[in-house]
């Protein structure tokens, strides 16, 4: 390659290329990572087997994992802002409404209040996204609370 930048470009596009090749990257260039994990054939579909080596580790821990398929939402798929068109901007509201108790807090970490952070989530979109119901996650802290609030009025 005749400069440095043109050469790094190539190698990275060779890479891309094998990767997908390979299956894993898909066409939208995502990782398919341990989470793609297909079913095994007697299994009805979505089923993934429970194996029982793990004893009595909690579910979603490190050694109980737990697989499921990752989509992305249509109104996600190609909606980065694009010049001279409208941009929908969302806000994550997010509050912990069940904090950790302190007898799962086995390493002792500091339960942070995502309500009283100075940054927040969001979400800029060129496609306008419908109405979501509010929906809990589970974090390190416990349960929060998460509602998605349009800017515009």
């Amino acid at each position: 390659m005749p400069s440095e930048h043109l050469a790094k470009a190539a190698v990275a596009l060779q890479t891309v290329a094998v990767l997908h090749h390979n299956n894993e990257i898909d066409d939208e260039l995502m990782p398919i990572g341990k989470e793609g994990v297909s079913p095994e054939p007697d299994l009805p579909t979505g089923e993934i087997p429970v194996v029982e080596e793990y004893g009595e580790f909690r579910p979603g821990s490190t050694k109980r994992r737990q697989y499921y398929d990752k989509q992305l939402a249509v109104e996600l798929s190609f909606s980065s802002p694009k010049v001279n068109s409208p941009v929908f901007l969302y806000w994550l509201k997010m509050a912990l409404t069940c904090p950790l108790p302190d007898e799962q807090n086995t390493r002792g970490r500091k339960l942070h209040r995502p309500e009283n952070a100075r940054q927040c989530f969001g979400i800029a979109s060129c496609n306008e996204i419908g109405t979501l119901p509010p929906f809990p996650i589970y974090t390190r802290c416990g349960e929060v609370h998460v509602e998605l609030v349009s800017t515009q009025k």
